[in-house]
């Protein structure tokens, strides 16, 4: 999440870097650099689950890094419009890639009761990372081809971390979380079927009492007709 949040900070300077290389119209290179990310998720959806996340995630982050390479070549030479454009965008496009394996991964990682915890310190740790990453850009904005170096550095050092993770990837596993007191509790026989037990809630249990309380026809009992 370090990594990942310090390469990313390079997309709030992105305008910045088209102007400090010369680039002809800024405007119409971020536009296509905001619409890269359309394919990116694309991508991720459809490879989610053909890949593991691991996988995915290893690729993604390592095409975002070697395409920086490439942007950083042209950010030297204000002639290479095209590559710059070119590079930008596969950049753009695999770090969104990215961000949805990395959320989906982590998520799957954690038990539900603390998966809202858990997903809360990871982005704060990302966070973190965000901010500290304006500061390095700010230094480094009039020698674009640097600040491009130093971020596909960060990305290429987080592109193999989960692999360091021990825990099972949950490519094409269920979730068998059992949720005490939920609307749905998860009962094993049913999924080795493939199938979950419906539960009747607290409410559901509380309404039928106030029913009967009522005056309300008790479930057994039988009316008479006269």
């Amino acid at each position: 999440w370090f990594t990942l949040s310090f390469g990313s900070g390079l997309c709030t300077w992105i305008n910045a870097i088209f102007s400090q290389i010369a680039v002809v119209d800024v405007y119409k290179h971020a536009l296509f650099f905001a619409m890269a990310n359309i394919p990116g998720n694309i991508i991720a959806s459809y490879l989610m689950d053909r890949l593991s996340r691991k996988l995915l995630f290893t690729l993604a982050t390592t095409a975002s890094a070697l395409s920086l390479l490439f942007f950083s070549h042209a950010a030297a030479r204000p002639e290479y419009q095209n590559q710059v454009l070119l590079s930008a965008c596969v950049f753009h496009g695999f770090l969104v890639s990215s961000w949805c394996s990395l959320n989906v991964f982590s998520s799957e990682q954690l038990p539900t009761r603390v998966r809202g915890t858990g997903m809360g310190i990871l982005a704060a740790s990302g966070r973190v990372a965000a901010m500290w990453v304006q500061y390095v850009n700010g230094a480094l904005v009039e020698r674009p081809a640097i600040m491009l170096l130093v971020a596909s550095t960060a990305l290429s050092i987080g592109a193999f971390g989960p692999h360091f993770i021990k825990n099972k990837d949950m490519c094409g596993e269920r979730l068998q979380d059992v949720i005490p007191g939920s609307f749905r509790d998860y009962s094993p026989q049913l999924l080795k079927d493939g199938g979950v037990a419906p539960v009747e809630s607290e409410f559901e249990e509380e309404e039928k009492k106030v029913e009967m309380d009522e005056g309300e026809i008790e479930p057994n009992e039988t009316l008479e007709i006269t």
